[in-house]
């Protein structure tokens, strides 16, 4: 005769439950105090470097009248783009490990950083005509007024690095935060258009003080936002809009090193 006895049950550890861990829904994964913590991280690690880097350019000017201010010597890309870099290796690392631990995803997954096929490289001339047509703005509305970011491109080294950065490193990370955490947040809670507006308008403002507060150069860069949220959302994917920034700085650098001759000549 087969045994008819039931298997004797697993018997539940009052101590240590199992507990069901639920299954972490599709789509990015990031919730608002993904958010928080990664801007407290991106802040921080600027106030920081910023910190650290003016105590150690105030001893070493200490005594000298002839040396420059401290304030002049952080404006200058060999000490500003150094400190960005720093913040932006942090940032990515935490949101890397932000992934890995708490999401169990690599950092590309919960990006959703997805190929398109063959349409996938048609966001880089879609960034050129973006660059172009942004520009608009700025001749429409003509100014003579020197913008910040303009003092830190003053010979063809801190040009060609700052091109090096703006194109190389910068448009990762900045759409790391913008279309790849803060977007996927507000379009789950209140749709595709305030998620594009929502992240254009951070977008276009952590751009204020390079400008200087200039309405129709911060109007230009939020409608570039728009665009690059819409690739986003439509997509479903990060790296068109990645790839359209990529292209967009790197037109923008193009042009002011063809008018410059190799940031060499700046107006006066």
């Amino acid at each position: 005769m087969l045994d008819e006895t039931p298997p004797a049950e697993t018997p539940i550890d009052p101590i240590h439950p199992i507990i069901p861990i639920p299954p972490i829904p599709p789509g990015a994964p990031w919730d608002f105090l993904d958010l928080v913590f990664t801007l407290m991280i991106v802040l921080g690690s600027l106030f920081l470097c910023e910190a650290l880097l003016a105590a150690a350019l105030a001893f070493h000017v200490a005594g000298n009248p002839a040396a420059p201010r401290v304030t002049e010597l952080l404006s200058e890309v060999r000490f500003q783009l150094p400190v960005q870099f720093v913040s932006y290796a942090l940032t990515v690392w935490f949101v890397l490990m932000t992934a890995r631990v708490k999401y169990q995803r690599s950092l590309l997954e919960a990006l959703q950083w997805r190929t398109l096929g063959e349409r996938t490289w048609q966001f880089l001339p879609a960034g050129v005509a973006l660059a172009l047509v942004s520009q608009l703005i700025p001749v429409m509305f003509p100014t003579n007024r020197h913008f910040p970011i303009e003092k830190m491109l003053k010979d063809p080294v801190s040009g060609w690095t700052m091109a090096f950065f703006g194109v190389c490193i910068a448009p990762f990370v900045e759409e790391m935060i913008f279309r790849g955490m803060i977007y996927p947040v507000i379009e789950r809670r209140w749709g595709l258009e305030p998620a594009v507006l929502g992240s254009a308008v951070l977008f276009a403002s952590i751009h204020a003080a390079q400008l200087g507060g200039a309405l129709p150069e911060l109007g230009a860069i939020f409608l570039v936002g728009v665009a690059l949220g819409y690739a986003r959302g439509r997509s479903g994917s990060l790296l068109p809009g990645f790839l359209m920034h990529t292209a967009y700085n790197a037109t923008l650098f193009a042009a002011i090193a063809a008018a410059t001759k190799g940031f060499r000549d700046f107006p006066h």
